[in-house]
């Protein structure tokens, strides 16, 4: 009798939601499983989520919460609120190649891949409270944008790239990028991280 095969397919891909409905009925039929997540830098093996037990921020699968440094919620931080790689490290006194080393190790520590899932998670860790003023103003900005914009904006947010959204909303790319340059006009902000607060402070996210 031959012997039961159990796959495990890995992928680092920057919607969780969207690709656990997808997958749900096929791997599920077909005793697939489907982990979602990134491998740690330099490879080697480390549990992954599942799609059936995607976790708060900051935790890991098993509800453990995610081993974080102090210095490491410190860049986290600064990350959501807008600031690139020199600024950060001319704010906490250390040097381009060691500010970089840190935000790798939050993407595969927190499983994201771009600065939307970072801002995502130091948000949901409740570490952008003191920034809630500025997020009213932006919110009463926010009024001015049409459907569709807010439509792109919660793409932005979730961490979706011009051609991703373009395919989703079936537009051109140059298109969408019309809408994210009037959306940027508009709330007079131009970088992921602050798109990425307004869509969370106005309950897109």
């Amino acid at each position: 009798m031959a012997k039961s095969v159990k796959t495990e397919v890995r992928a680092a891909l920057r919607d969780e939601k969207r690709v656990s409905v997808a997958i749900a009925a096929g791997g599920a039929a077909r005793g697939i499983k489907v982990l979602i997540g990134a491998l740690p830098a330099g490879g080697g093996t480390r549990i992954l989520r599942k799609p059936d037990q995607l976790t708060r921020a900051g935790e890991r699968p098993d509800g453990r919460s995610t081993h974080l440094t102090a210095r490491e919620f410190q860049v986290l931080r600064l990350i959501a609120k807008g600031l690139h790689n020199r600024e950060i490290a001319a704010r906490i006194h250390r040097s381009i190649k060691t500010v970089e080393k840190h935000r790798q190790n939050l993407h595969t520590k927190l499983s994201t891949h771009e600065v939307a899932g970072l801002t995502r998670q130091a948000l949901a860790m409740g570490l952008m409270d003191q920034l809630r003023g500025s997020a009213r103003g932006l919110g009463k900005a926010a009024k001015q944008l049409t459907p569709r914009e807010l439509e792109v904006l919660k793409l932005v947010a979730q961490g979706s790239g011009n051609k991703w959204i373009a395919s989703e909303l079936g537009r051109s790319i140059k298109t969408v990028d019309h809408h994210r340059e009037n959306i940027m006009k508009k709330l007079g902000i131009h970088e992921v991280a602050s798109l990425t607060r307004l869509a969370f402070s106005i309950g897109l996210l």
